[in-house]
């Protein structure tokens, strides 16, 4: 056992009796096989870095348009207009405290849910002859905000009342301007 044991020892240690040139090709040996791990390191590396990952995208598109807001109006169940003429018939030949009723609609006609809020009525006479007149409103209001659901109509009238009539006003004539502001707002959705 000494023996065995002696004889490994002698393997491990240099032996300066040993060729130069298998000392030299033990080297060179080494040096490959050092550089071989480092390069087998390397692919390595690299071919799991490469090969581990698979991507894939998903993508979502959509076209996108505002709504609109179409509020009309309507006389007698006419065309819906945003400029709604009332035929002459309805105002014409006026005479002293006489009371004219006329039946408008509004249409709230958009693309989506918008309600409207009536914003503003403004009711004005231009060259009107010189008699008292006054406009008012059944179903509409001035000064109270009102809504119109989206896609429904709102019948409404308007009522135009005359005065005395000096005969200065007989044969005259004059319009009437009924404007109605309507503003779109998100329709109330019901629970």
């Amino acid at each position: 056992m000494e023996g065995a044991l002696a004889m490994s020892t002698h393997e491990l240690q240099h032996d300066p009796t040993q060729p130069q040139e298998e000392r030299k090709r033990r080297r060179r040996g080494g040096a490959f096989f050092k550089f071989g791990l480092a390069g087998l390191a390397i692919l390595g590396i690299g071919a799991a870095a490469t090969s581990a990952v698979f991507n894939a995208n998903v993508e979502f598109n959509a076209d996108a348009t505002g709504a609109e807001f179409a509020f009309l109006g309507s006389h007698g169940g006419g065309e819906q207009l945003a400029i709604v003429p009332i035929p002459a018939s309805e105002l014409e030949d006026l005479v002293p405290n006489e009371i004219r009723t006329i039946e408008l609609t509004l249409h709230n006609n958009g693309t989506s849910a918008l309600d409207a809020t009536i914003a503003d009525v403004v009711a004005s006479f231009t060259n009107w002859p010189a008699f008292d007149a006054t406009i008012s409103f059944d179903r509409l209001s001035r000064t109270t905000a009102m809504t119109i659901p989206a896609h429904s109509p709102h019948t409404f009238d308007l009522i135009v009342t005359t005065g005395a009539m000096p005969d200065l006003a007989m044969g005259g004539e004059g319009s009437i301007m009924v404007t109605v502001n309507g503003q779109a707002v998100a329709a109330t959705i019901a629970d």
